[in-house]
């Protein structure tokens, strides 16, 4: 097993640490380190952290290459509620690094308080602009026709096709050779889960987080994963034919024997972070580096 590699943490002549690497990666996406920081294994030789790219989360890298797509936007600010969602986990206990309800584990921001404050003084025509947009949307759905409401999740329903289990954490459930075709598993937290030789055929797990999962010989064909998170996943033998893999994060994905046949991998993050070209149909075209 590989050995967890600790840094520590440095702003000005502030040290902390050390911390290990996914730590790090979790605190940057919370902007709790700031990427003009540096690091340093032995407290001698200091790096600024946009020359360490492996602790930059894929997400952030995605999300500023594509400004103004807003799947992308929509995946970093999936990532970044399901990391600050971790401290609340019950059973889930605190990190190397970091203390049960510390929301300044590291550093903080010292002009954030002044920005979010300055963004929340608007003047008396934007408030009336607000005003009136939500008059509109709050008489909107009096004036059309009602409809069936979707069904709530079910976050503690057994495994059956169709099952609602969006937004549910079901972190380490095992689930193998179980039916889930056409489930709802939409922005659910199925880290370290076993869903080997699941049959998931149109299942939605869009902005689900697989992180370790063991999806060996699962039939996820026409699957929805897009902007899943996907870190050391274990697809091998699993049949992915016409799922949806756009803003996936497969740089560490097992894919042995994986039929991609017809998969969508537009803007897909591949092995050694090369990012998918849009179009890229079955297997990964690479971006053209700007």
């Amino acid at each position: 097993m590989k050995e967890t590699q600790n840094w520590y943490v440095r702003r000005g002549k502030e040290v902390k640490g050390p911390y290990p690497a996914g730590l790090i990666s979790r605190y940057i996406l919370l902007d709790r380190i700031s990427e003009r920081d540096e690091v340093s294994h032995d407290r001698q030789e200091w790096l600024r952290i946009t020359a360490v790219p492996e602790l930059v989360p894929d997400v952030i890298r995605i999300a500023r290459a594509n400004p103004g797509d807003e799947e992308a936007q929509q995946h970093l600010a999936a990532a970044r509620r399901w990391a600050d969602e971790r401290r609340d986990v019950k059973g889930t206990p605190p990190q190397d690094g970091e203390r049960r309800g510390d929301g300044t584990a590291v550093f903080v921001h010292p002009t954030r308080e002044g920005t979010e404050t300055s963004r929340a003084l608007i003047s008396r025509r934007d408030y009336m602009v607000v005003v009136l947009i939500l008059v509109v949307l709050v008489a909107i759905p009096f004036l059309l026709p009602s409809g069936p409401k979707p069904s709530e999740p079910q976050c503690e329903a057994p495994p059956a096709p169709g099952v609602n289990w969006s937004n549910c954490r079901l972190e380490g459930r095992q689930y193998p050779n179980a039916d889930l075709a056409g489930a709802n598993l939409r922005n659910a937290n199925l880290t370290g889960g076993i869903l080997r030789a699941a049959n998931l055929a149109g299942a939605d797990l869009s902005y689900s987080n697989l992180t370790l999962a063991n999806l060996r010989g699962a039939n996820l064909r026409q699957a929805n994963l897009k902007g899943a998170t996907l870190r050391n996943t274990d697809l091998s033998n699993a049949n992915l034919e016409g799922a949806d893999l756009s803003y996936a994060d497969l740089s560490t994905v097992e894919l042995e024997a994986t039929v991609l046949t017809g998969a969508k991998l537009d803007h897909a993050v591949w092995g050694g972070g090369v990012v998918c070209m849009p179009g890229s149909v079955g297997e990964c075209v690479p971006a053209k580096v700007q």
